[in-house]
């Protein structure tokens, strides 16, 4: 009987461990567990909280998610009707990331997203990085930010990441800068490409954007009799360059209504 019976508790001990061990091999699946796709890539949750993304400390506060058509007078060229604006959710002086759920790379490996602002390229950028390992696969800064004629606005950004279609990956956006001269990033579109057609209309939304708001050719003609517009009608700066400092920028253009 007593034999029986240490079996009997031998036998049950066996089986609540092997229990134990599922439950913890289930866990261990749940949170490994990579979406199919870019969870609210494009911020177009209206919950008034973060969803798909996880904030630490005191940068992107949820109240930088916004619809404004334009800030500071800059068209943002959103897509959808709400993206992240780095000014609207908190002081320049604060830091901080919002990191992605991991998602399973699919399509053709391309993902396209907007960035603004991001002003110095060492303390803000974007980075896709290798769940698991957490090795970074492509780091993205704001380039085409120069503060005087592409300031805040969202510019289309293409990233080749066709090397590791089928990885579980995250996207970490970084703003480590606490100074003022667009120390922030705003960031829309988070996007997978399905097929070269996408990349290429993203590339192709891309040089527009950099044709309008870029810096436009300037070539000096001493033979010129009137001043290349003078008047400012042309609502840039056409005609003019900036030399030096950051007083003069093409967003001080605007319609004399509005003064």
């Amino acid at each position: 009987m007593k034999n029986k019976m240490t079996r009997a508790i031998a036998l049950l001990l066996v089986l609540c461990l092997g229990l134990a061990l599922a439950a913890c091999g289930n866990g261990s699946d749940d949170k490994n567990k990579a979406a199919n796709d870019i969870v609210n890539g494009d911020f177009e949750d209206t919950s008034g909280k973060w969803v798909g993304w996880t904030k630490e400390d005191a940068a992107f506060n949820v109240r930088g998610l916004v619809g404004d058509e334009k800030i500071n007078g800059i068209p943002m060229e959103k897509t959808g009707s709400q993206y992240f604006a780095g000014t609207k959710g908190g002081n320049p002086a604060m830091k901080g990331t919002l990191t992605s759920d991991v998602f399973k790379l699919g399509g053709n490996g391309f993902i396209t997203f907007k960035m603004g602002a991001g002003l110095n390229q060492d303390k803000c950028y974007v980075e896709f990085i290798e769940s698991g390992s957490d090795t970074v696969l492509a780091k993205v800064a704001n380039t085409d930010c120069d503060g005087l004629f592409i300031t805040e606005h969202l510019i289309t950004k293409v990233v080749d990441l066709s090397a590791h279609v089928g990885k579980n990956i995250y996207i970490k956006i970084t703003d480590n800068d606490d100074g003022t001269d667009l120390s922030w990033v705003n960031v829309d579109a988070f996007k997978v490409c399905k097929d070269d057609a996408e990349v290429a209309a993203a590339q192709a939304e891309r040089q527009k954007q950099l044709d309008t708001y870029g810096e436009k050719p300037f070539e000096e003609d001493p033979s010129a009799t009137t001043i290349v517009n003078g008047g400012f009608e042309t609502g840039d700066l056409t005609g003019w360059k900036t030399l030096e400092g950051k007083a003069i920028t093409v967003a001080g253009v605007v319609p004399t209504s509005q003064y």
